[in-house]
Parts: C-alpha cells; sequence; structure tokens
C-alpha cells in the first residue's frame, strides 16, 4: 500500500494484517475516488500550511483500518483527518503510518465502535467537509445493516458543513442506501466495488 498523489507521494504506508478485520482499498480505485473528488472541486481553496488564505478541509476517516483514504486526504492537501477504528492491530498500524509520515499534529485517531453508539462530539475539528465510510461489506449487504450505515451517516451530518462530501464504499451490486439528509449524487462502480457519493444540501 502506498500513498498515491501529494506530498507524500510514493510513500509506503503500513497494510492491514488480513482482510478479515479490514479491506484494503486498491491503489486504481482510490486514484479513480480522489480523481472524482478532486474533478466536484472538493480540494479547492483549502487552507495552505501557513494558514494565511483558503478554507480548512476536515476529513472524517470512519472505519479507518490503518488510514489509506485519510492519509491520501491529507497528502493532498486536507487541513485535518479524525480517524475512527475499534481494531487494536489496526490502529496500531495507523498510529505507526501517521507517525512515519509526520501527520500526527494533523490528525486524530479515535478508538471507537462506530456502530454502538454516538461518536460524533469527539471529533475535535468540525465542521467536518469530507467523510470516507468504508465499513466491511457484510454492514452493507443486507437490510438491517445497511440501516446501521444509515445511521451513522445521519450522525456524521450532525457535524458536517453545507456542501460537505461523503463517500460509501460497499460491493458492486449494492444499491446506494438513502441516507437522509444527504443528497445522493452518484454511484462509480469499479470491479468488484462501488463508490457512492453524497453531499448535504447548502443550508
Amino acid at each position: 500500500m502506498r500513498i498515491i498523489a501529494g506530498t507524500h507521494r510514493g510513500r509506503p504506508i503500513a497494510p492491514p494484517r488480513g482482510t478479515d478485520v479490514t479491506r484494503p482499498i486498491t491503489d486504481r480505485v482510490k486514484q479513480a475516488m480522489f480523481d472524482r473528488l478532486w474533478a466536484m472541486q472538493v480540494f479547492d481553496e483549502v487552507e495552505p500550511a501557513d494558514g494565511e488564505t483558503g478554507v480548512a478541509l476536515n476529513v472524517l476517516d470512519v472505519f479507518a483500518g490503518t488510514g489509506s483514504l485519510g492519509l491520501e486526504a491529507l497528502s493532498r492537501g486536507a487541513t485535518h483527518c479524525t480517524f475512527v477504528e475499534r481494531n487494536r492491530d489496526a490502529l496500531g498500524k495507523l498510529q505507526h503510518n501517521l507517525d512515519m509520515l509526520a501527520l500526527t499534529g494533523q490528525a486524530a485517531v479515535l478508538k471507537s465502535d462506530v456502530v454502538a453508539g454516538n461518536w460524533t462530539h469527539l471529533a475535535p475539528r468540525k465542521p467536518i467537509g469530507l467523510v470516507f465510510v468504508d465499513p466491511p461489506y457484510a454492514m452493507t449487504d443486507e437490510a438491517e445493516a445497511k440501516s446501521r450505515i444509515c445511521t451513522i451517516a445521519q450522525q456524521v451530518a450532525t457535524i458536517s458543513a453545507p456542501l460537505a462530501t461523503m463517500m460509501i464504499r460497499t460491493r458492486a451490486a449494492v444499491t446506494a442506501p438513502p441516507v437522509e439528509p444527504w443528497i445522493t449524487l452518484e454511484t462509480c462502480p469499479y470491479g468488484s466495488t462501488a463508490l457512492h457519493l453524497y453531499q448535504l444540501p447548502d443550508v
């Protein structure tokens, strides 16, 4: 696994130990995802390191694993990322990746079970402008499990900015779940996986 683009382009990152707990995203799918986010101007006018101009882009990486998506966002210019993960092995490798890339000052790591309750008040940087929700496939395959993802998305919406963008990853055969108040934008299939893009209304 590696960082694809940005200030840490080409740097390797520690992968998860196995796919039973985390499900690594391939470089091809990650590149396609960030190309789409770039085209949507998600990273436009992001606050630079000196903080003199632009706006902050706070990212939330839910079911973060070892941090591949949030780390990529930070490398491409995001201001801050809050990583949420509960698996001890994945958390250890996530912290290793942050240390290795010298990104601990732009990150917070929450050891939380996102399904068990409302944890969003623990996020230190708000409002959130970009959200990654990358759960185990089993959580998006069945109706009852999908409802949990919808609950998470509703909770995240309470700390997100107007026009915030959210990505949910599922198997390719899974229909994008409606998650109010998020507006479904599009579904992008890539082989066996699908990326579902949402946006909060501008209110």
